[in-house]
């Protein structure tokens, strides 16, 4: 199979043994670009996770990787967006699963809770994967809507201790309390400072 990433062009063997080599040099290359992985396009097939899976289950039938990447300032916005439009969608779910935990949980609360706790989990992984670079106050304009947001995102971290001791209890009155009383006003407020942050007037620069 050939691997390609920008110009360059690598051939490897089909074979589970070169799987560990291939993403070796994947991220090595992009490390030496100063770029990032956005996707993998597999024979026509763009993913976006998984990828080693992929490889091990199919492994005997790749021809092609294409190798799709985006600078920084393009994984800043992408990342800004997408919490953007999962806050969105969860800030009514919130409450009204801290209903169904008071009324009496089933086993479908339980799942969506199961779903929520994943989702924050993404949250504050998303935070950390672009928060760690020091000239982010160089990307985002407006940069302190950034740092009010981050401050929710340590609310939301310190809340998870509580939120994870009620689950673990089965407390399910005091779960209900902790979404509506904590929960929801914290995706709440990251909701209106991603807001802002998406704003067609507040720019992502593209400084990478």
């Amino acid at each position: 199979m050939v691997i390609k990433i920008m110009d360059i062009n690598r051939v490897f063997e089909n074979k589970n043994s070169e799987i560990s080599k291939i993403f070796d040099f994947i991220n090595s290359t992009l490390e030496e670009k100063k770029v990032f992985l956005k996707s993998l396009e597999i024979d026509g097939i763009e993913l976006y996770e998984d990828y080693y899976e992929y490889f091990i289950e199919n492994i005997n039938f790749i021809e092609e990787v294409k190798v799709n990447f985006q600078i920084l300032s393009e994984l800043v916005r992408d990342t800004l967006h997408s919490s953007y439009e999962y806050i969105e969608r969860a800030v009514p779910l919130i409450e009204a699963l801290s209903n169904s935990f008071r009324k009496g949980p089933t086993e479908k609360s339980w799942n969506e809770l199961e779903n929520l706790f994943s989702g924050i989990e993404w949250i504050l992984e998303s935070y950390s994967n672009i928060d760690k670079y020091s000239n982010l106050n160089e990307l985002i304009s407006n940069y302190y809507i950034w740092n009010e947001y981050v401050v929710e995102i340590e609310e939301l971290r310190l809340t998870l201790k509580d939120f994870f001791d009620a689950v673990r209890n089965k407390d399910s009155v005091l779960i209900s309390d902790i979404l509506v009383y904590e929960i929801n006003p914290i995706f709440q407020a990251m909701y209106e400072k991603l807001t802002k942050m998406n704003n067609k007037d507040v720019n992502i620069k593209d400084v990478n």
